[in-house]
């Protein structure tokens, strides 16, 4: 007992001390980027960069959209005109530059962040996954219905397949399999548990 005693008192004096300012007890909570509120989750402004000018400055920009995509919901159809600036010379000094698309479609990111929001899980709803595709590319949603809610359908995060397929041949089946699965690894991640039902025909839209 001793020794344990002894052993906790030394690890308190090594650990850092939190200054009482720094502690965040009340919302919103601002952890990793987002604001954490009351129900909902937000995030964070973010600035994005506007001068693409090599194939590295385009792996960053798309490389912040793609961590933000979890809580905007923007299909791959969508931000396709910025997948597009990856493709071409694989040297990272190689010349790229914002197209007129890429540029309106950074544009509706910037108002995606400003405007969209996740909502956190409710302990007593089941956790549904919803598969739609709305433009041949698989889209998924992990969300939590409850019709007694103002807005029955509480988006938890929005999943996607990466932009680049594996095969340049896949068949739509194929696809929202590989999603399936993908949304069921990540709701263990979420609740350590799988999803509790895929509503039969999600896949046609929600």
């Amino acid at each position: 007992m001793e020794s344990f005693t002894a052993r906790n008192a030394e690890f308190t004096n090594v650990m850092p001390m939190v200054a009482p300012e720094k502690v965040q007890q009340q919302p919103p909570w601002k952890y990793l980027g987002v604001k954490i509120l009351e129900r909902t989750i937000r995030h964070q402004e973010v600035q994005f960069v506007q001068s693409v000018k090599t194939l590295n400055d385009a792996q960053k920009l798309v490389g912040v959209i793609t961590w933000l995509r979890p809580y905007l919901g923007l299909t791959t159809a969508q931000l396709s005109p910025l997948f597009e600036l990856l493709k071409g010379d694989t040297d990272l000094k190689s010349p790229r530059e914002l197209t007129p698309e890429a540029r309106k479609v950074l544009e509706e990111v910037q108002q995606a962040v400003s405007a969209c929001q996740v909502y956190r899980i409710e302990p007593s709803i089941d956790v549904t996954v919803f598969i739609t595709t709305p433009d041949l590319h698989p889209t998924s949603i992990i969300g939590q219905w409850n019709d007694d809610w103002t807005d029955p359908l509480h988006v938890l995060e929005w999943v996607f397949l990466p932009h680049q397929p594996h095969k340049t041949a896949t068949v739509l089946f194929e696809l929202i399999a590989r999603l399936i699965i993908k949304c069921r690894q990540r709701c263990l991640q979420l609740t350590r548990a799988d999803p509790s039902k895929i509503p039969p025909g999600s896949e046609g839209g929600i």
